[in-house]
């Protein structure tokens, strides 16, 4: 089985045995496109909802956001041109929120993210980011974060940061 994130129509399509299939409504749920896909554990499909700059979740036939809201902003509810998200096994997902320059984290039924990496405004020092675009996140909660206009990976762990690329 394959998920193919068609970001142009703001849907996604299953491939199984040679056949397609859109998942979700794909008018209702996608709100003008998508970005980002990510498969959870129990086979949920994470996506970012461009238009409404939040991040919802597809499992057994229904779409629910989990992340963000229909306004973009900078509050701890609120997403800005997120780029990437990523879903441990225990239902934690990252959000990689480009336009506020953070990493949010939210805890599975969280109704508001917690900065876990940047959100100190745009900038080069290694508390700042400028427009993360991609993260990655290990067992032991380390991530790795493709900091765009910075030119560089950083690798955070709670209480500190280095640049590894």
């Amino acid at each position: 089985m394959c998920q193919v994130l068609d970001g142009k129509h703001g849907r996604i399509v299953r491939i199984r045995d040679g056949v397609g299939e859109v998942v979700g409504d794909g008018c209702l749920a996608l709100d003008i496109g998508t970005r980002a896909l990510y498969i959870g554990a129990d086979g949920s499909i994470y996506f970012i909802d461009e238009g409404g700059s939040r991040v919802q979740r597809y499992f057994n036939g229904i779409t629910s956001p989990v992340a963000g809201g229909p306004e973009s902003g900078s509050g701890a509810a609120q997403l800005e041109d997120a780029e990437d998200i990523f879903v441990t096994k225990e239902g934690v997902l990252y959000v990689s929120d480009s336009g506020n320059n953070r990493i949010q984290k939210w805890p599975p039924g969280s109704s508001e993210g917690i900065t876990v990496a940047g959100g100190n405004g745009k900038g080069s020092r290694l508390d700042q980011l400028q427009h993360p675009v991609g993260l990655h996140v290990t067992e032991d909660a380390t991530i790795y974060i493709a900091d765009y206009q910075n030119h560089r990976v950083i690798k955070w762990k709670e209480g500190w940061f280095r640049v590894v690329a």
